[in-house]
């Protein structure tokens, strides 16, 4: 009689384990491309720590990926890591030197930081690429403005202004280096004094302090 009860035990036993529930397979690691488009959910919700993490994800699994990085720059700007987020468009220009955005960027925050020469440079870069970024024109007026270049600057402020009529910065800017131009358009010759050689004559106005725009 122990028989047929063992074996039913076991029948029962092998019954159980069929229907115990299989563990599920392991969830596939996301794509590049899905961390970046979670990196721009959490950055447009103004989650910029998490933006980050999942642009830096992204950008790891696809170095090719020019807009994780510069996604990835805005984020660390974001959260003043300027640091970074200088690393992070000079990554994209690496990948893309003709990235307009990245340029935009690089040179406004490079112009922020008072590292004026390399600012012109990425603005200029903008400038020739087409830039409609009004912020663009008005910090480069103003490095023309303290290079004592009127009218370049002039003609940044003019194409600031084609882009954004109503923009106030523009405008004072504009107004002030015209009555600028003014004043060395209209210097009066030196004396000439007599028996004394004739000076060549010079003018302009001084360059602005940053603080003075």
């Amino acid at each position: 009689m122990r028989k047929p009860i063992i074996l039913i035990i076991l029948a029962l036993t092998m019954l159980g384990l069929g229907c115990a529930k299989k563990a599920p397979p392991p969830m596939p690691e996301p794509s590049a491309q899905e961390y970046f488009d979670a990196g721009l959910r959490a950055y447009k919700m103004e989650s910029f720590q998490q933006a980050a993490q999942n642009f830096e994800l992204a950008a790891a699994k696809s170095p090719s990926m020019q807009d994780a990085f510069y996604y990835l720059g805005l984020s660390y700007w974001k959260l003043n890591m300027t640091g970074n987020a200088k690393k992070s468009f000079v990554d994209v220009l690496n990948l893309n030197p003709g990235h307009l955005y990245a340029r935009e960027s690089l040179g406004i925050l490079l112009y922020r930081e008072a590292n004026y020469a390399e600012a012109k440079r990425n603005l200029e870069a903008a400038r020739n690429l087409a830039s409609i970024n009004p912020e663009v024109y008005l910090a480069l007026g103003r490095i023309y403005v303290m290079e004592s270049r009127c009218s370049d600057a002039l003609d940044a402020f003019q194409r600031g202004l084609s882009v954004d009529s109503a923009n106030l910065a523009l405008k004072s800017e504009m107004d002030t280096a015209r009555k600028s131009c003014g004043r060395v358009a209209k210097a009066p010759p030196k004396r000439k004094v007599q028996g004394a050689p004739q000076e060549s004559l010079t003018g302009g106005a001084a360059p602005l302090a940053p603080g003075q725009f």
